[in-house]
């Protein structure tokens, strides 16, 4: 998820390492801009990581941290505030609530569709920057797939906010930037049928300009668009 928002990032096993990863960018003078903190690891919990990382002279301002928690109830996530987080995303993680938190404290690239606007976190943009993975010639197959697959699921969970929400309401222009651009890559992974697919409703969603006719089209087609995933 984290390359689908071209966000470099370093994965770690526990508390320990986290901690010790975060002191050792610092010494480096490469310090990291966000950590996402699982809460429940084994050995020392991310909320006891957390309270070291601030007793060691990580603020908030410096280091925001986001909980990563199957459990969301009121509780929980008092104990994260307290604890030193900033906000929390409920686990399954999806990817556009993960871009939303993010992009209060990063600047998330605006090809993803989920960047903030200039205006709404003028501050983020001026204090934090975020080291972004570079995407070369020699980029792998791998990589890209990933992407890909990133992008796909992003497509998924737009058209499934769509079908929940008022037609007239929804961001039909950027529906159709998705659509066109897995149509126009999907094949490339021997996803041609959902390509295919990606393409056609594209044409019929821009053919209907009646938002209730567009939704009633994205109905129908949501259950073949889930199978050829």
């Amino acid at each position: 998820m984290l390359r689908c928002l071209d966000i470099e990032a370093d994965l770690v096993a526990d508390s320990e390492e986290a901690i010790a990863a975060v002191a050792r960018a610092s010494q480096q003078g490469r310090p990291y801009r966000l950590v996402l903190m699982d809460v429940q690891m084994p050995g020392m919990d991310g909320l006891e990581a957390t309270r070291q990382l601030r007793s060691s002279g990580q603020d908030t301002r410096a280091l925001p941290i986001i909980a990563l928690t199957a459990n969301c109830l009121t509780e929980e996530v008092e104990a994260c505030r307290k604890a030193g987080m900033q906000a929390h995303v409920a686990k399954p993680i999806r990817l556009s609530d993960l871009a939303e938190k993010l992009k209060t404290y990063i600047v998330l690239p605006a090809e993803c569709g989920l960047a903030s606007s200039q205006d709404s976190h003028s501050s983020a943009a001026d204090n934090l920057d975020v080291r972004r993975t570079v995407f070369t010639a020699s980029v792998s197959m791998a990589a890209l797939e990933d992407k890909y697959l990133c992008r796909k699921q992003m497509l998924l969970e737009q058209v499934t906010e769509i079908l929940a929400q008022d037609a007239a309401k929804a961001d039909w222009e950027r529906l159709l930037r998705e659509l066109h651009r897995v149509a126009g890559t999907a094949a490339n992974f021997g996803n041609a049928d959902f390509g295919q697919l990606s393409r056609e409703l594209g044409d019929l969603v821009r053919a209907t300009p009646d938002p209730a006719h567009r939704q009633a089209l994205l109905s129908q087609a949501y259950a073949q668009m889930r199978k050829a995933a």
